[in-house]
């Protein structure tokens, strides 16, 4: 994990992360021929990346729903940094040639700090932009990438390691040290219409479509303040903004997720109120931990085998 995470109970070690030929996280398929199959889109917060890989959510849903007369595949297209734009996107270019039976659907961290940092999704010239202007530095590295993988991460690692101040080069470092001024009408706005995608294209394809909120941490409560602490700290120094608006946009989002679900009367599935806010189950202030992903497994199987 980045030695710069903000977290208070994350254990740093090497975690196993294996992808499949269509980039989703193993395991994957498990059944060549299964009953049904759940894919799960998110970013890192369905990506489960730091934990056993047993005990990632999207793939334990499909291990507590099997019985002898059912057989399910589940696919974890979680990718860290992923908007709702993005899945989006993965779901059209991929996702609905899977012929899942379910599609769960999670976003808010990621689409609230795009939406808050950058006019809207469709912002170019930055390093997270949907389309790119490619250059000759561009292609030489992508074509490294594809043809050595393995000698491409290594040398990106080595480099990370040198660098001095890397937290700087996150995605948003262009707009660091600039004050932010939020526009919380327009955030909920943007957002919405892709919730509203989201339905509308799972149900035009034939796939059960899924909401869910995401787990966190964001309160007052004395064992949280480490972590809130710490993201004040970047929030207000890096952006000028007050933890407590942050905080509010994030519910309203969580809020805005459950409100369009019962508008398209679709199922949802809410984590935010059904995993406790401690470290026990997250181990930053969005991030689930072990603990916290197999009770998220335990909560999104039982919901799912309502709706079989």
């Amino acid at each position: 994990p980045p030695k710069h995470t903000i977290s208070d109970s994350l254990i740093f070690k090497k975690y196993r992360i294996e992808i499949d030929e269509k980039g989703y996280i193993k395991p994957s398929k498990v059944h060549e021929s299964p009953d049904k199959v759940i894919l799960f889109l998110g970013g890192s917060t369905t990506e489960c990346l730091y934990m056993d890989e047993k005990n990632r959510f999207p793939f334990l849903v499909g291990r507590l729903l099997e019985n002898q007369d059912l057989k399910v595949n589940t696919y974890n297209g979680g990718v860290a940094g992923n908007s709702s734009i993005n899945s989006l996107m993965n779901l059209i270019s991929k996702g609905i040639s899977l012929n899942p039976d379910y599609v769960v659907f999670m976003h808010n961290v990621n689409d609230l700090k795009t939406l808050m940092y950058r006019d809207s999704y469709w912002e170019q010239g930055h390093s997270r932009s949907l389309i790119e202007n490619l250059s000759p530095k561009k292609s030489i590295k992508d074509l490294i990438r594809f043809y050595a993988p393995h000698l491409f991460d290594r040398v990106r690692t080595f480099v990370v390691k040198v660098r001095h101040n890397k937290q700087s080069r996150d995605e948003f470092s262009d707009k660091r040290n600039k004050t932010i001024k939020l526009d919380k009408d327009l955030i909920l706005i943007n957002f919405e219409k892709n919730l509203n995608a989201f339905v509308s294209i799972s149900k035009s394809y034939g796939i059960t479509p899924i909401l869910m909120t995401q787990a966190n941490r964001l309160n007052d409560k004395e064992e949280n303040k480490l972590i809130l602490d710490k993201l004040n700290k970047r929030l207000f120094l890096d952006f000028g903004i007050e933890i407590d608006e942050y905080i509010s946009l994030y519910n309203s989002m969580n809020k805005k997720i459950i409100e369009v679900a019962k508008k398209n009367n679709i199922d949802f599935i809410d984590l935010d109120s059904k995993i406790p806010k401690n470290s026990t189950y997250l181990y930053d202030f969005v991030h689930l931990n072990d603990n916290g992903s197999i009770k998220a497994a335990e909560i999104i199987s039982d919901k799912l085998r309502e709706m079989m």
